[in-house]
């Protein structure tokens, strides 16, 4: 009986060499290897990682995806199912982004990034039996060189910034580790070894539950009776690895040092589960409104309206953070495909990724060890795609993963080898087109880096003539990353908040900031608060509107809130505010009342009310005899601050009831009074601009002079005011009358009352 023709082998003499094989394997390997290592450690102090990681990747992975083209030149029909989505992904997206940038940094970023992962997956889907084994080789010392950057830098996260990122790379490359150690002999076998040492020490030592509790899932997903028989070896192998991880993790745990209770300390119990619950449970509403999706790289953009004010504070550790946290991704891979690419182009992606975990899950029964491995690590870096977002906004993740998905997915044999160019050489040509914007990427996050060195340096140099030299080196780095990418956000606002730039400059780039992240919490304070300086009340009164939409429970924003009000004098205003205000326990009663008394030495006395009540005083103090004597009073008992303040209010009334009996001589000495009282308690607040009182007294005085006949004098209190119209809208109207008429107010033809 004749016998048939035999399988093709998946390398024929009419296909690439083995050892050609196996070159593009370790080929493959090496934009990780680059990224993890910290020499030279491309990323080390680089805050802008991701885009940064990108540029890095697409670099390095063309070597491998170049010797690809001229040695495989694939049939466009057999592409494959897996390297077709991630290359419809890619250019689907493209396509997005051109037809609307919105934030411009972050499409250029995340398109780069999809075409990247496309060109990974389709190299990685080349590969034949030796190319596996030689990527697994490639990617083996992964674990053990973040492990060394953990102890080179003294933080877990290693040269790639973030705790997180180090796991999502290192879970994948450990679970490749735990299968060549017990499949491979010689020097693969002892690499995998020194490897998974590496990788329980840091993992024990880290606070990474991915990192730990992944590894132990996955060495128990082994160690399922499924396994046993075809790998008796490796199930007993996971069991004993699983253990010792297991107790790596209880010990970290049981020698964590107790929290120093003298210390601030975040609140207990809310977590990063917490902060996921939150996230996940807002998304429907994100998805509703957004149909199609947002676009590539613009969920920062639109998601902050959507967020729950509870995990803003979760995210912000209690309020304990300095400066507002925005949400960069969706922590999960299926919600951030949904959210940019939309329900349906999402959606089947999702789809997709869940049918390459079916194919890894089948690889972990089937006969080739190399394979099994593979599907190992996809599936170690498809699980924390379910709490985290690897793929979408990984640094080194997608540098390990991808390669070992398109491996996983790669046919057993492949078509002859066409005359034309691939799909291989298409997307290679392709690539190159982009290498001019990966290389800006790499270029401003190293010009961000150098920023940070700079800034940590002014903050320690111990003269003003080595802090000026440190300030003009961070801006001289903030020049060059907005020379390689303008549209940054983040070198934008490091560039507004840096200090040697004039009022309006700073706020021409925050505007520029909103046109790009129009919901970006930080540069809405900053812009707020300019605008309120500059006595542009009525801007800064929108844009409060707009935060307090966004995070409507923010302590600063609603302690902001009410000093606006109380500076656009708006006793409803005022009302609300406060009451918002004393809901959410923005404020303490000492910072009520020394709100209270900075505008009462103001001589605000309607806006002033309002905090009075909250805090329990009883008098009114519309009546100057009843602040009188309640000022008598609180003299007595030593509170000299609020004395004064009471004084200021008193004399003012005492000045305006004067000015009804056309008393001008008893108006002036009544707010001279008052101006000396305001002054006495403005200076004890430590406000720099009260040393002559209160400008509402000074402009009420001058126009009691002018209405007096005294211009000289009237000219001298206002020497140095530039009165807005928030300072005269509370003047008496006898004052303002002889302040026009005298021609005292420059620029101002009508006071409104």
């Amino acid at each position: 009986m004749a016998q048939g023709p035999s399988p093709t082998p998946a390398r024929s003499s009419s296909s690439v060499t083995r050892q050609g094989d196996r070159l593009r394997g370790w080929l493959l390997a090496l934009p990780a290897l680059v990224l993890c290592s910290p020499w030279p450690g491309v990323l080390k102090d680089v805050p802008t990682s991701v885009s940064a990681a990108a540029g890095w990747t697409l670099l390095l992975a063309l070597p491998a995806l170049m010797l690809t083209a001229l040695e495989v030149r694939g049939s466009w029909k057999a592409l494959g199912l897996v390297p077709t989505g991630f290359l419809i992904l890619a250019l689907l997206g493209q396509g997005r982004s051109m037809m609307d940038l919105g934030d411009i940094f972050e499409a250029e970023r995340s398109t780069l990034t999809l075409a990247t992962c496309a060109a990974l997956v389709l190299a990685g889907a080349r590969l034949g039996s030796e190319g596996r084994k030689g990527l697994i080789e490639g990617l083996l010392p992964i674990p053990l060189l973040i492990g060394v950057g953990a102890l080179m830098v003294h933080h877990p996260s290693a040269v790639l910034g973030n705790t997180g990122d180090a796991a999502e790379a290192a879970l994948p490359a450990a679970a490749v580790g735990l299968l060549a150690f017990t499949a491979r002999r010689g020097p693969v076998r002892f690499l995998a070894l020194i490897s998974l040492v590496a990788y329980a020490i840091w993992a024990g030592g880290s606070d990474s539950r991915l990192a730990s509790l992944g590894f132990c899932a996955l060495a128990l997903l082994l160690a399922l009776p499924s396994q046993r028989k075809t790998r008796p070896h490796e199930m007993r192998i996971a069991l004993v690895i699983a253990g010792v991880l297991a107790a790596a993790v209880g010990m970290h745990e049981w020698n964590m040092e107790e929290p120093d209770a003298t210390q601030v300390q975040a609140p207990a119990g809310e977590g990063g589960f917490a902060f996921r619950r939150l996230i996940y449970g807002s998304t429907p509403s994100f998805f509703e409104a957004f149909p199609m999706g947002v676009g590539p790289g613009q969920v920062a953009r639109e998601y902050p309206p959507y967020r729950n004010p509870q995990e803003i504070g979760v995210s912000e550790h209690g309020r304990l953070e300095p400066t507002p946290v925005d949400v960069e991704h969706l922590h999960q891979d299926s919600l951030q495909l949904i959210a940019e690419q939309g329900l349906l182009l999402g959606g089947a992606f999702v789809f997709l990724l869940a049918w390459i975990a079916s194919r890894a899950l089948v690889a972990l029964r089937g006969g080739s060890s190399s394979r099994a491995a593979c599907g190992l690590g996809v599936l170690g870096f498809l699980g924390a795609g379910l709490i985290n977002a690897p793929l979408t906004a990984g640094v080194a993740a997608p540098a390990v993963a991808l390669p070992l998905l398109g491996a996983l997915v790669a046919p057993n044999r492949f078509s002859p080898r066409a005359k034309s160019l691939g799909p291989e050489g298409v997307l290679m040509l392709s690539l190159l087109f982009l290498v001019q914007p990966a290389w800006e990427f790499i270029n401003h996050g190293q010009a961000m880096g150098e920023l940070g060195r700079a800034k940590q340096a002014a903050s320690l140099s111990p003269d003003s003539t080595s802090t000026r030299y440190q300030v003009q080196a961070a801006r001289d780095a903030l020049d060059r990353a907005l020379d390689a990418r303008p549209f940054s956000v983040d070198a934008l606002a490091q560039s507004a908040r840096l200090g040697d730039l004039s009022s309006s400059e700073s706020s021409r780039i925050l505007q520029r900031i909103l046109r790009l992240r129009p919901h970006r919490r930080a540069a809405l304070m900053d812009l707020a608060n300019q605008h309120a300086r500059a006595g542009r009340l009525q801007a800064a009164h929108d844009l409060q509107a707009t935060l307090r939409k966004l995070d409507p429970e923010n302590p600063l924003l609603l302690r902001n809130a009410l000093l606006l009000a109380l500076d656009r004098r708006d006793p409803a205003e005022v009302r609300s505010a406060l009451g918002s205000t004393l809901k959410y326990g923005a404020a303490s009663d000492s910072d009520l009342r020394r709100l209270m008394q900075r505008t009462q030495l103001q001589g605000r006395i309607v806006c002033s009310a309002p905090l009075w009540e909250a805090l329990g005083e009883g008098c009114d103090l519309s009546d100057p005899n009843e602040a009188f004597a309640a000022a008598d009073r609180a003299s007595k008992r030593g509170a000299k601050v609020q004395a004064d303040a009471l004084f200021t209010l008193a004399h003012r009334g005492f000045a305006h009831l004067a000015l009804e009996r056309n008393d001008l001589g008893g108006a002036c000495r009544s707010l001279r009074q008052a101006l000396r009282a305001s002054a006495r308690g403005l200076e004890a607040l430590g406000e720099t601009t009260g040393s002559r009182g209160a400008s509402l007294l000074r402009i009420e005085l001058a126009g009691a002079l002018a209405a007096d006949g005294d211009l000289e004098g009237a000219r001298g209190e206002l020497q140095g005011l530039e009165p807005r119209a928030s300072d005269l809208g509370g003047l008496h109207g006898v004052l303002g009358d002889a302040l026009l008429s005298k021609g005292l107010l420059p620029g101002v033809t009508d006071i409104s009352r």
